[in-house]
């Protein structure tokens, strides 16, 4: 009989618990469908344009403590300038303000623990702030030590500032302290001694490219070159003497290398290199350090100006090289378009506008188709980046119109040769290929044939019209010939741009300027030239149908 109730309790257990288990079940469906009820009753009684209290707590959040980081350095930056204006207080003791205000603000951001690490970051972003401009007043304004002492405690304060920076890891305390560093001594307004402003933008060159590899931020760098070059020049806009300018041009150079050795170390350190976003967000960087060092080297030294670009282009080039080195598991870099673009605008200004003499540029087409043909013939051309290929189309198109005018008006071998040249290299190139003018060959070989056109047009000048006309009409002859045999249609249709012009002098200039025998003959050539092309056109004519 135990044993029989024991059994019995046991099943009533087991059904207890799945009567539970079916209860609970129907419980959790009732709850969903009735969740779904309400959610479908409520969303009605939503407005449909309420704003979102989040975004705006948010950008309140965020505003209210940029304002704050603004008003305290405005204090700061007055505090300075109200102690030379006005003679308040002394300056040992304005300077001692200053000090304890930059200190104070950076303690509160250790010290306040009850608030969130990144919100405090702000009040230790205007501490760092404060504190260069401590270091910096004090030499400028207050007068209370030398330019060496006040980079000293610079540097003090930059060691600061980078425990700052690994105590944080915030982005936006490292961005605000750069802005802000770097915008007081423009706010300030009072010149400052070179080598006093040259050592802090030194050292905020270097401190700044640091942080931006251990906190992983391409911004603090970027924003620190276009601020550091930028402010920098601004302040030395007054220096025109050339003893003077070689110096600003000295310092900028380094600040600029020590940004891209930056940008180099950020990119082995964390095994991350520029993407293309990144890398062309440096382009106007890199045009804008360009233009007025050259502006500068120009004021300095006119004839090296050109030389030292070149050299700096070079040296740019070595970093893309050696970053590429060890970055070997990528094939091409973010930084490669950036690279090529900016070696493409030197060359093309230093090298092309500036080095190469007149008598030289005349060879660059030849030169430059030449080039192309190689590199076809190796398959290497696809290698080359697009701002390459637009600077040498940009300086053949230039040297191509420029042999044209001086042809017409010049009766020098200086300009004959060169374009005969390119005839026969550009014929060279054509008939073995040309995958580069695929679909313009028809323009490709009119050019072509307008280059050497008036390159005969100079050769028989000299021996009167009807050699001119004669010249013209074998060359046509010639081009007709030679695709009616090869049956390439593209470049016998070409030879109707020679027959048109052979046959607009002979109808237009020799009829009423050359003599009547010149014109007889004229004619008949031209003639016995168009009725033969006519023939052989109507043979073309048939292949394609």
């Amino acid at each position: 009989m135990d044993g029989q109730n024991i059994n019995i309790e046991e099943r009533l257990a087991r059904l207890e618990s799945r009567v539970d288990l079916i209860i609970n079940k129907l419980n959790l469906q009732e709850n969903r469908h009735a969740g779904r009820h309400e959610v479908k009753e409520a969303l009605p009684e939503l407005p449909k344009e309420s704003p979102n209290p989040k975004i705006q707590s948010s950008k309140t959040t965020n505003l209210l403590p940029i304002l704050a980081v603004i008003c305290f350095s405005m204090a700061g930056i007055f505090l300075v300038k109200l102690a030379i204006e006005s003679g308040w207080l002394t300056p040992f003791r304005q300077w001692g303000l200053l000090t304890i205000f930059g200190v104070a603000l950076s303690s509160i951001g250790f010290l306040a623990e009850k608030i969130e690490k990144n919100y405090r970051s702000y009040l230790g972003a205007t501490g760092i702030i404060l504190l260069y401009l401590s270091a910096y007043s004090g030499a400028v304004y207050f007068s209370l030590y030398s330019s060496v002492i006040a980079i000293a405690l610079g540097a003090m304060v930059s060691l600061f500032a980078f425990f700052c920076f690994y105590y944080y890891q915030e982005e936006k305390f490292a961005v605000i302290s750069t802005i802000g560093t770097y915008i007081a001594p423009v706010v300030l307004g009072r010149e400052a001694d070179f080598i006093l402003l040259s050592g802090f933008f030194l050292i905020w060159a270097a401190l700044f490219s640091l942080i931006s590899a251990h906190l992983k931020s391409r911004t603090l760098t970027l924003l620190g070159s276009y601020l550091g070059l930028g402010i920098f020049l601004f302040l030395n806009m007054k220096v025109q003497v050339a003893e003077e300018v070689i110096y600003v041009i000295v310092v900028q150079c380094m600040q600029f290398f020590i940004y891209a050795g930056g940008v180099l170390h950020y990119s082995l350190k964390n095994n991350s290199p520029l993407n293309k976003s990144e890398a062309m967000a440096y382009l106007p960087m890199l045009l804008f350090f360009y233009g007025t060092m050259y502006y500068l080297l120009n004021l300095y030294n006119p004839v090296a100006a050109p030389w030292v670009s070149l050299a700096f282009c070079a040296v740019i080039y070595l970093l893309y090289a050696k970053a590429k080195e060890n970055l070997k598991n990528l094939e091409n870099l973010g930084s490669r378009n950036l690279v090529h673009s900016f070696l493409g605008v030197v060359i093309f200004h230093s090298g092309y506008m500036q080095v190469i003499p007149d008598t030289g540029k005349v060879w660059l087409l030849p030169l430059i188709i030449l080039a192309s043909y190689i590199c076809e013939a190796k398959d290497k051309f696809g290698n080359y980046s697009k701002a390459f290929k637009i600077m040498f189309s940009a300086i053949a198109i230039i040297e191509f119109f420029t042999l044209c005018f001086n042809l017409i008006g010049k009766a020098d071998l200086l300009n004959i040769v060169p374009a005969l040249a390119t005839v026969a290299i550009g014929g060279v190139y054509y008939f073995n290929g040309a995958k580069n003018i695929k679909g313009k060959e028809g323009l490709y070989l009119g050019l072509t044939h307008v280059l050497c056109v008036l390159a005969f047009y100079r050769l028989a000048y000299d021996y009167g019209s009807l050699a001119v006309t004669a010249l013209w009409g074998l060359y046509s002859v010639g081009i007709l010939t030679y695709g009616f045999l090869k049956k390439d249609a593209i470049v016998a249709k070409s030879s109707i741009i020679v027959l048109g012009i052979t046959s607009l002098k002979a109808l237009i200039y020799d009829v009423s300027m050359a003599p009547s025998f010149v014109r007889i003959l004229s004619l008949i050539l031209t003639g016995a030239i168009l009725y033969g092309a006519g023939y052989l056109f109507q043979k073309v004519n048939t292949w394609e149908k």
